[in-house]
């Protein structure tokens, strides 16, 4: 009869590969959505593997199975991930069942809350981390079975390993950025020497020096100033010891970054420390980290009520519930005045995140519902075409979804995240009325096909039939929750440009103004004979000695249309915002058409004397006060 460690090991091994599969972790790139980046943009395989100018926001690990999986099988590729995504469900219960029954948790409390879990839809499975997802339970278990293999290894591979792990993970913005240094830390804790910091320093050396040497579209000059190797050489430290609570700077404020992050340091290697070497205490601290990391950081950030939903909470409780026993069954069997103070502080700690988590979202779905309220005071037989362009920061920028509500005259184009309470009455709200949710310009073009009114509609003549009325609705989301405006592009003062991008199209005209954290530019383009593919549009948003405060980059609307797109002679209008700090002062925008692929920005040629430019191809716009947004 096998031993319950083969069992154990043979059920991980089985797993690992539907997990990685079905992108269970990899949450926010959908199995369409990785078939279409690697058939429509025509990316190769050492493109999907090696960091390169299109890099940021892709996976390429799950790019490779994903395209793998797409030639074995062709058309049947999506149903058969339809299978995987339910097998997943299935083992998920069994995984989740196995973990309790370990941890002496009676059989019919683990069969519930197995079933419970498992029953939640694939899509509430998952809990968002800034810049990565990650299945929690399944994370935990990856911690748990690592630590597991890791006491096999003697200290020095140990080490070796989880370094190269770790540079690894941080040149591919892998999952397993979180794993290796917290497996680090703990192995580091458990060995107690001091020679085990050395390969981490040497990993993470590595990554502050080939991460800004790393080909981008506008790669910034490598600057070794004591402040930059200083501020990288905490980014390193936090990734090695454990990056606690990274939202709590946004609710706070800056100036108490440093001292959040230190606290927060502390506290989690003090509970390494009492935890780490005890059988169940490992379940309960990365339980705790990761409710505590997947839970603040959404809550702060996320610009609708994510976790409002019934199946959010029971799931958010769930991690907590399995958190809280974890800790229990870590520090029960002490007597220890310190191990009791440690597990109720934390479970208060935790309590208390979870009641600013929904109170936080309550407000903010309260204040999501403002732009409808705006809409229902228009009048009903006014010609306006109405466009919400959503402002996602940069760290939410690869959600790039669109899903057609099904209602007549509705549309949403833009991230999963928001839930669907700004969008789903919108038909009813008004009868002309086309709602347009973009996230910040970073993706490629797609060919995708938009639903209006029933009638597949061409993404330009969407737009201009947006761009007909005189009137534009914006909702950005900001740090302290959404703002609306309104705009009359009647009172826009355009620049009148011609600026022909040899190569490319021609800018007719631009606005740009700045209205609090937000700078919006309208610009009007005309597409011209010859225009090159892969063609990308860089906006900068300049301080006054020419230092780069904002940017932006990406094709028209979003990336959803290709500049090659635009027919010859005929002009294709556009609207951008730009996220800029409140503190930080604007004085000039400069935009820059360039090939995203080899980074080379076409030259331009201009007959208006009033135009200002330069030799390396930027076109200078003035920076308007907030005048026309109401």
């Amino acid at each position: 009869m096998a031993s319950k460690a083969f069992r154990f090991w043979a059920l991980i091994l089985f797993l690992l590969p539907w997990t990685i599969y079905a992108r269970v972790i990899f949450f926010p790139l959908f199995y369409d959505d990785l078939l279409h980046l690697a058939l429509i943009d025509g990316r190769s395989y050492p493109e999907l593997l090696l960091p390169h100018p299109g890099h940021s926001y892709y996976r390429p690990m799950i790019l490779l199975w994903t395209s793998l999986h797409h030639r074995l099988l062709g058309p049947q590729a999506g149903l058969s991930l339809h299978f995987t995504v339910l097998a997943v469900h299935l083992l998920n219960i069994a995984w989740l069942v196995r973990l309790l029954r370990q941890l002496r948790v009676p059989n019919a409390v683990a069969w519930l809350g197995g079933l419970i879990f498992g029953l939640i839809p694939y899509d509430e499975q998952v809990i968002l981390v800034p810049a990565f997802s990650l299945h929690v339970f399944q994370a935990l278990l990856f911690l748990i079975g690592g630590s597991l293999f890791l006491s096999s290894l003697s200290p020095v591979h140990k080490h070796i390993l989880l370094s190269v792990v770790f540079l690894f993970a941080m040149l591919t913005h892998e999952t397993v950025v979180l794993l290796g240094p917290f497996l680090g830390g703990l192995s580091i804790v458990a060995s107690r020497r001091t020679w085990s910091w050395i390969p981490y320093g040497i990993a993470g050396g590595l990554y502050a020096g080939i991460y800004p040497l790393l080909p981008r579209s506008e790669p910034p000059a490598p600057s070794w100033g004591l402040e930059e190797l200083a501020e990288r050489g905490w980014f390193v430290l936090q990734a090695l010891a454990f990056p606690l609570f990274p939202g709590l700077s946004r609710l706070l404020g800056e100036s108490l970054r440093p001292w959040i992050q230190g606290i927060a340091l502390i506290w989690m290697i003090a509970a390494l420390l009492v935890l780490a070497r005890r059988p169940h205490g490992w379940i309960g601290i990365a339980g705790a980290a990761f409710h505590v990391m997947a839970a603040l950081p959404a809550a702060l950030w996320l610009p609708t009520g994510y976790f409002l939903h019934g199946r959010r909470l029971l799931y958010l409780g769930t991690i907590g519930v399995a958190s809280f026993w974890g800790i229990w069954l870590g520090t029960r069997t002490s007597s220890s005045l310190w191990l009791r103070t440690l597990k109720r502080s934390t479970v208060v700690v935790m309590v208390i995140m979870d009641l600013l988590i929904l109170n936080r979202q309550i407000d903010l779905y309260a204040r999501s519902l403002e732009p409808l309220d705006q809409i229902r005071r228009l009048p009903p037989t006014a010609p306006i075409r109405l466009a919400i362009l959503v402002n996602f920061p940069e760290w939410l920028a690869y959600h790039d979804r669109f899903f057609p509500i099904g209602s007549e005259g509705a549309l949403v184009f833009g991230g999963h995240l928001l839930p669907g309470m700004l969008f789903r009455a919108n038909a009813a709200v008004h009868p002309d009325v086309i709602m347009v949710q973009a996230d910040t310009p970073f993706h490629r073009p797609r060919g995708y096909a938009f639903q209006v009114s029933g009638r597949t509609a061409d993404p330009i003549e969407l737009i201009r039939w947006i761009q007909q009325g005189d009137l534009i609705l914006f909702t950005v989301y900001e740090e302290t929750g959404p703002h609306t405006g309104a705009l009359m592009k009647s009172g826009l003062r355009w620049e009148d440009l011609e600026v022909a991008f040899i190569g490319g199209p021609v800018l007719r005209r631009a606005h740009a103004q700045r209205c609090a954290s937000n700078i919006y530019l309208y610009l009007e383009w005309e597409g011209a004979p010859n225009t090159l593919p892969d063609l990308s549009l860089a906006v900068h948003a300049l301080s006054a000695d020419g230092k780069i405060l904002a940017q932006a980059d990406g094709p028209p609307w979003y990336g959803t249309i290709s500049f090659d797109r635009i027919p010859p002679g005929q002009t294709l209008p556009e609207t951008r915002t730009l996220a800029i700090s409140r503190s930080a002062h604007s004085t000039a925008i400069r935009l820059g058409v360039y090939n995203w692929r080899s980074g080379q920005r076409l030259p331009i040629r201009t007959h208006l004397p009033n135009v200002r430019a330069d030799e390396m191809g930027f076109v200078y716009l003035p920076l308007l006060p907030c005048q026309s947004v109401r």
